[in-house]
């Protein structure tokens, strides 16, 4: 995992928590990963320690994850994991850094988990109120994918369903915030 990243993830108990809190305070209006095949990869990783070179972008995607889930934590989150001294500030300080680190590489990799981690970190970026990195990202995350062709359904052929509903709500979510969110960016900013 070192290898891929350039460090490691938290605690499993820490990791867990985090996803846990984002679970609960975004996924419900962000849902652009299917959870329990999330789940399922991020428990064998922090089982193994191991990640294959194909699943770097799935990496990168649930450090963000962290890095939400640590914004939304309280410290009753961080007593009832027993990690008491944990600096949430600092944490997701570190996997930001991390993650802006790898963004170009995440970008080279051909498969939804760039759009994914584009969408979760220009929702970042627009919440703390960074709204020229966020116009960006958006921009990248949409033409990443137009080159999956998410936008072209009829192409897909034949999936499993829950992968085409995975494509479908990733779609949907970058078209809102395309249609939405960055008008709004533009108009209350000087990004003009």
């Amino acid at each position: 995992m070192s290898d891929l990243i350039g460090c490691e993830l938290p605690s499993p108990a820490v990791t867990t928590m985090l996803f846990d809190i984002f679970m609960k305070s975004v996924h419900w209006f962000m849902i652009v990963f299917h959870e329990p095949t999330l789940r399922a990869e991020l428990e064998e990783i922090m089982r193994t320690g191991h990640v294959q070179q194909s699943k770097f972008s799935l990496l990168v995607l649930v450090m963000v994850i962290l890095a939400i889930g640590a914004k939304y934590a309280t410290k009753d989150d961080v007593q009832s994991c027993g990690c008491p001294d944990l600096d949430l500030a600092s944490l997701q300080s570190n996997l930001m850094r991390k993650i802006e680190e790898k963004l170009l590489e995440v970008l080279d990799q051909d498969d939804i988990g760039s759009v994914q981690v584009c969408i979760l970190l220009s929702s970042i970026y627009l919440y703390h109120r960074r709204p020229k990195r966020c116009f960006v990202v958006v921009g990248a995350a949409m033409k990443a994918a137009q080159a999956l062709g998410l936008h072209r359904e009829s192409t897909w052929g034949c999936i499993d369903p829950v992968e085409r509903e995975v494509r479908r709500r990733v779609w949907w979510a970058l078209f809102v915030c395309e249609a939405c969110v960055i008008p709004l960016l533009l108009a209350c900013s000087s990004l003009c």
